[in-house]
């Protein structure tokens, strides 16, 4: 009884590695290729949850312009289906913006009346 209580804590533990594209299983791998190909794997993590239960949580990357990058975080499931897709946008300053004029009240002086 001792030995079943110890398995169940052990081996059932949550786990979470990174691994290689190669890695993943041929299903998952087809579905990155017909529905994100144009975006690059940034991060691969294969996860194990405290139930056994294999997902993979991926993280991929589009340059939609030099200050606009496109990220999915997908998460399937060890039969290739995916389970999970959230869709986020990242703004980076790269020094070659428009920069505009700041706007003052018209009448104004800098915001200061005499």
């Amino acid at each position: 009884m001792v030995f079943s209580t110890i398995c169940i804590t052990t081996c059932f533990a949550q786990t979470e590695q990174k691994i290689s594209l190669d890695n993943l299983p041929k299903q998952v791998k087809e579905q990155l290729h017909h529905k994100f190909h144009e975006y690059s794997i940034a991060s691969i993590l294969q996860k194990t949850d405290e139930k056994g239960v294999l997902t993979y949580l991926l993280t991929t990357r589009r340059d939609k312009n030099s200050s606009e990058t496109i990220v999915y975080y997908l998460i399937y499931d060890s039969s290739g289906k995916l389970m999970s897709k959230k869709k986020e946008k990242e703004f980076y300053y790269t020094g070659k913006e428009n920069k505009s004029t700041p706007v003052t009240p018209s009448g104004s002086q800098g915001g200061h009346q005499h």
